[in-house]
């Protein structure tokens, strides 16, 4: 029984040896400070923030950012600006959309050339007697 648990208790330091339990921060891509950092939540404003991988993994104060700066960190002094959460937004009006197939897409022209080659092209392809937006 006592080899039994001596056993256990050599396979159960093992396996936590094996396992990374150290209490080190991940290093940041990118930190900003010195600005006003907004952050949306019940702590309005924040002296710093460090972000890795697209992603917030710290904000709050300035000391707090020491521990996630390496030699790759890029500094960001934001020189009293404002920094806000990101926010996408997309959406479309559909009548919108749907009125813009309709006209010509002038869109990626590049000269009067390439305008008057689209319009040929519209009227080439329209009935006699239809407009051509």
């Amino acid at each position: 029984m006592k080899l039994k648990s001596i056993i256990l208790i050599a396979i159960s330091f093992i396996i936590l040896s094996a396992c990374n339990l150290s209490d080190s921060t991940q290093t940041a891509d990118k930190v900003y400070f010195n600005g006003n950092i907004y952050t949306m939540s019940s702590e309005t404003t924040v002296e710093s923030v460090a972000t890795a991988n697209g992603r917030i993994i710290y904000s709050g104060n300035k000391s707090g950012l020491e521990g996630y700066i390496s030699e790759s960190t890029e500094k960001v002094d934001l020189e009293g600006q404002t920094m806000t959460p990101g926010l996408i937004e997309a959406h479309g009006h559909f009548m919108g959309l749907g009125y813009n197939e309709l006209n010509l897409n002038l869109n990626g022209i590049k000269n009067y050339n390439d305008m008057v080659d689209l319009v040929a092209e519209a009227v080439a392809q329209a009935e006699p007697g239809e407009w051509i937006l």
